[in-house]
């Protein structure tokens, strides 16, 4: 979609020995609104999504209200804490990486027949 909440990835670590520090805990939101052109609808909106992790949670959800011809998705990121231990990186690692997967869902929208 037209926002980023998240844009880093982080290496695979089999056997990560000290803890991750990030700079400060985060919270991150955002609401988009897309007013489609005249004529045009939306064809495929992307699955509303819940990621969970030890330190954190991510929610994005998209509605699509026919009348006015607009598509609004609002996302959340929040990372509790800013260290990350040792042990839980490979979890912090695949939550990262579906935050990624999850924004970079597309929205297909078609001309109306």
């Amino acid at each position: 979609m037209a926002f980023s909440l998240w844009h880093n990835s982080f290496p695979i670590l089999d056997k990560r020995k000290s803890d991750f520090y990030f700079e400060f805990p985060l919270q991150k939101s955002c609401v988009t609104t897309i007013d489609l052109p005249a004529g045009f609808e939306v064809e495929a909106m992307p699955a509303n999504a819940s990621l969970k992790f030890s330190y954190g949670n991510y929610e994005i959800s998209y509605v699509y209200n026919k009348d006015k011809n607009q598509v609004v998705s609002t996302a959340k990121f929040v990372l509790n804490t800013q260290i990350i231990p040792a042990a839980k990186y490979t979890e912090m690692q695949q939550y990262m990486d579906g935050i990624t997967k999850a924004q970079n869902k597309k929205l297909v929208i078609r001309k109306k027949v």
